[in-house]
C-alpha cells in the first residue's frame, strides 16, 4: 500500500525501494498490478501459508480458560499439555499434536503448558518410589 502512496506522488521507484527497504522489483510488480487492476487488487491480496485452526475470539478464550485454571491451581502455576488439548478438543472437535499445541501457545502468547512427565510432584512421587 506504501508502494502505491509514494508512486502517487510521483517518487521514483528506485527511491521508492530504498525508503521501504523493499526490491525494485517487487514495487515495479506493485504498481504494475495496481495499474492493471486497480486498488482493490493490491488490497485483497490474500496472505500465504497455512490458516490457523483458531481464530483471535477462540485464542483470547483459551487464554481466559488457561488463566482461571492457573488461578484455580495457583500452587503449581501451570495447566498441563493435556488440559489445553481437551479445551481445544471441545471448541474444534478434534485433537492436535503436542508440538502443535506448543507452537500454537508460542506463536499466541500463551504460556507454555508443561507436559505430565514435567509435573513437580509426578518428579517427586517417582524419586521417593525409585528403588535404591
Amino acid at each position: 500500500m506504501a508502494i502505491i502512496l509514494l508512486y502517487l506522488l510521483e517518487i521514483k521507484v528506485k527511491e521508492i525501494s530504498l525508503v521501504l527497504k523493499c526490491s525494485e522489483k517487487t514495487a515495479y510488480k506493485t504498481i504494475k498490478k495496481f495499474k492493471s487492476f486497480g486498488i482493490i487488487n493490491v488490497l485483497e491480496k490474500p496472505r500465504s501459508g497455512r490458516k490457523s485452526f483458531l481464530n483471535h475470539e477462540e485464542v483470547l478464550e483459551l487464554k481466559d480458560k488457561i488463566n482461571s485454571l492457573n488461578s484455580e491451581e495457583s500452587q503449581r502455576k501451570f495447566v498441563h499439555i493435556e488440559i489445553v488439548n481437551v479445551i481445544i478438543n471441545k471448541n474444534k472437535g478434534r485433537n492436535f499434536s503436542i508440538s502443535g499445541i506448543y507452537s500454537l501457545c508460542n506463536k499466541k502468547g500463551i504460556r507454555r503448558p508443561v507436559h505430565v512427565k514435567n509435573d513437580p510432584k509426578v518428579i517427586e512421587a517417582w524419586r521417593k518410589n525409585l528403588p535404591k
